[in-house]
């Protein structure tokens, strides 16, 4: 019983970061920020009541920060491309933000 509650913890934090990954592909911003958001609030949550493993804590402590930069990188390529494809310059050069 105890085995079965610590893999849904942990499933459902995979289930999130499959989600941001998912809305990542097909351009959700949005959808993936919320996810992000959620996986971010449930890690917190499970490392402070105990309930992750060190293992598991140092694998969604890595996960986190990657995925953050991964869609920052993706929304500032989305946006040189939209910019260069359009003429608009006011865009180029500014960061996104996850």
């Amino acid at each position: 019983m105890f085995f079965s509650k610590f893999n849904a913890r942990v499933d459902q934090l995979e289930r999130l970061v499959k989600e941001i990954d998912s809305n990542m592909e097909i351009n959700y911003k949005d959808a993936a920020q919320s996810a992000f958001r959620e996986l971010t609030e449930q890690f917190q949550k499970l490392q402070k009541e105990g309930k992750l493993n060190e293992r598991q804590e140092i694998r969604y402590s890595d996960i986190i920060p990657s995925l953050a930069n991964t869609a920052r990188n993706r929304y500032n390529e989305f946006v040189a491309k939209r910019c260069k494809s359009t003429g608009n310059l006011l865009h180029q050069g500014k960061e996104g933000r996850l």
